[in-house]
């Protein structure tokens, strides 16, 4: 007996984001970037000059996915690696001029994405599905916790 996962809220969120990182990575093909990469230079972004562990915080990724990643970046020229001041075991990674000089246009992506996304949404229902989405969110990472 097959069953029909249309109806199951995992199966539509994921096919959501898998739409949206989609798009995303149309609209920031310009830029020479990918979503994922995007995600990298975003978490620098917020804050410049990080560890790998630091990042993959951010991100919820897999180590070798996130070095892959970071290995691009820099060959792109939009990050470097530099050992830290105080412990020379850890190495930071942190953005080039050329890597900050992508944060207005790539935020300016994402918003015009957002907006696109959200057009038939009144202010309220966005409003509505944020808060409920995000207890769906709070709830599944409570469960992620307790079996870390």
């Amino acid at each position: 007996m097959e069953k029909d996962i249309s109806y199951n809220l995992g199966f539509y969120i994921q096919r959501i984001s898998r739409l949206i990182t989609y798009r995303h990575n149309l609209m920031l093909e310009e830029q020479g970037i990918t979503f994922s990469q995007f995600k990298v230079l975003l978490s620098l972004w917020e804050k410049d000059s990080k560890t790998q562990n630091e990042i993959l915080e951010d991100l919820l990724c897999k180590p070798s996915t996130l070095s892959g990643l970071i290995n691009i970046l820099e060959k792109k020229e939009l990050v470097k690696r530099t050992v830290d001041i105080y412990d020379a075991r850890i190495r930071r990674i942190g953005l080039t001029e050329k890597g900050k000089s992508l944060e207005h246009v790539s935020i300016g992506i994402i918003d015009e994405l957002e907006a696109e996304l959200s057009k038939d949404l009144t202010s309220s229902e966005k409003t509505n599905v944020i808060a409920i989405l995000n207890r769906v969110k709070m709830g599944f990472e409570g469960e992620l916790e307790e079996t870390d």
